[in-house]
Protein backbone atom coordinates (compact mmCIF):
# COMPACT_ATOMS: atom_id res chain seq x y z
CA UNK A 1 0.00 0.00 0.00
CA UNK A 2 1.58 3.61 -0.76
CA UNK A 3 2.14 6.05 1.72
CA UNK A 4 2.65 9.55 1.88
CA UNK A 5 4.57 11.34 4.91
CA UNK A 6 4.00 14.84 4.87
CA UNK A 7 6.90 16.24 6.36
CA UNK A 8 7.47 20.10 8.05
CA UNK A 9 11.63 20.69 7.92
CA UNK A 10 13.38 23.96 9.66
CA UNK A 11 16.87 24.62 9.19
CA UNK A 12 18.74 25.62 12.04
CA UNK A 13 19.80 28.69 12.83
CA UNK A 14 22.70 30.90 11.48
CA UNK A 15 25.40 29.84 8.75
CA UNK A 16 26.48 26.47 10.46
CA UNK A 17 22.98 25.27 10.12
CA UNK A 18 24.60 22.18 7.87
CA UNK A 19 26.68 20.97 10.23
CA UNK A 20 23.98 20.85 13.39
CA UNK A 21 22.27 17.68 13.88
CA UNK A 22 18.55 17.03 12.91
CA UNK A 23 15.62 16.40 15.37
CA UNK A 24 12.91 14.17 14.26
CA UNK A 25 9.76 15.55 16.32
CA UNK A 26 6.86 13.24 16.30
CA UNK A 27 3.50 14.40 18.42
CA UNK A 28 2.41 12.06 20.70
CA UNK A 29 -0.49 10.02 20.27
CA UNK A 30 -0.93 8.11 18.25
CA UNK A 31 -2.83 10.40 15.95
CA UNK A 32 -1.59 13.75 17.41
CA UNK A 33 -0.07 15.95 14.33
CA UNK A 34 3.42 16.48 14.60
CA UNK A 35 2.39 20.52 12.98
CA UNK A 36 1.03 20.95 16.72
CA UNK A 37 3.87 20.74 18.43
CA UNK A 38 6.32 22.52 15.51
CA UNK A 39 3.54 25.51 15.68
CA UNK A 40 3.24 25.48 19.38
CA UNK A 41 5.84 24.24 21.18
CA UNK A 42 9.55 23.86 19.49
CA UNK A 43 9.48 25.57 15.67
CA UNK A 44 10.50 28.42 14.53
CA UNK A 45 7.55 30.40 14.60
CA UNK A 46 4.38 29.97 16.81
CA UNK A 47 0.97 30.95 15.99
CA UNK A 48 -0.48 33.91 18.16
CA UNK A 49 -3.31 34.94 19.45
CA UNK A 50 -5.17 36.41 16.39
CA UNK A 51 -3.72 33.55 14.30
CA UNK A 52 -1.18 35.31 12.73
CA UNK A 53 2.72 34.21 13.34
CA UNK A 54 5.16 35.25 15.56
CA UNK A 55 9.18 34.26 16.25
CA UNK A 56 9.33 31.97 18.57
CA UNK A 57 12.67 33.01 20.83
CA UNK A 58 12.82 28.94 22.55
CA UNK A 59 12.56 27.37 18.62
CA UNK A 60 14.72 24.19 19.13
CA UNK A 61 16.36 25.55 15.53
CA UNK A 62 18.78 27.80 17.71
CA UNK A 63 20.59 24.52 18.29
CA UNK A 64 19.51 22.31 15.70
CA UNK A 65 17.37 21.13 12.27
CA UNK A 66 14.33 20.39 13.10
CA UNK A 67 12.51 17.73 11.11
CA UNK A 68 8.39 17.52 12.10
CA UNK A 69 6.74 13.90 10.47
CA UNK A 70 3.55 13.19 10.09
CA UNK A 71 2.80 9.68 11.24
CA UNK A 72 1.16 7.36 11.16
CA UNK A 73 -0.61 7.62 7.85
CA UNK A 74 -3.86 9.35 8.10
CA UNK A 75 -2.36 11.62 10.31
CA UNK A 76 -2.71 15.67 9.41
CA UNK A 77 -1.72 15.48 5.56
CA UNK A 78 -0.18 12.31 5.53
CA UNK A 79 -2.30 9.92 3.67
CA UNK A 80 -1.85 6.46 1.79
CA UNK A 81 -3.16 4.93 -1.41
CA UNK A 82 -7.15 3.93 -0.05
CA UNK A 83 -7.54 7.58 1.38
CA UNK A 84 -5.88 9.29 -2.07
CA UNK A 85 -8.73 10.89 -4.40
CA UNK A 86 -11.83 10.75 -1.90
CA UNK A 87 -11.47 6.95 -1.38
CA UNK A 88 -12.72 7.00 2.06
CA UNK A 89 -10.60 3.30 2.72
CA UNK A 90 -8.68 3.29 6.07
CA UNK A 91 -4.73 2.67 6.15
CA UNK A 92 -2.62 0.35 8.06
CA UNK A 93 -1.37 1.26 11.32
CA UNK A 94 0.27 -1.24 13.12
CA UNK A 95 3.23 -0.42 15.02
CA UNK A 96 4.89 -2.49 12.72
CA UNK A 97 3.79 -0.66 9.57
CA UNK A 98 4.09 2.24 10.87
CA UNK A 99 7.82 1.95 11.86
CA UNK A 100 8.43 0.64 8.75
CA UNK A 101 6.65 3.67 6.86
CA UNK A 102 8.70 6.00 9.23
CA UNK A 103 11.90 4.55 8.28
CA UNK A 104 11.68 4.57 4.98
CA UNK A 105 10.55 8.47 4.72
CA UNK A 106 13.48 9.27 6.85
CA UNK A 107 15.87 7.07 4.13
CA UNK A 108 14.03 9.30 1.65
CA UNK A 109 14.48 12.31 2.91
CA UNK A 110 18.45 11.84 3.86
Amino acid sequence: DACLLHYWFASADGPDAAEKPVILWLNGGPGSSSLLGFLQENGPLLLNSTGGLMTNPWSWTKVANLLALESPVGVGYSYCAAQRDGGGGVCENTDKFTASTARGALVDFF
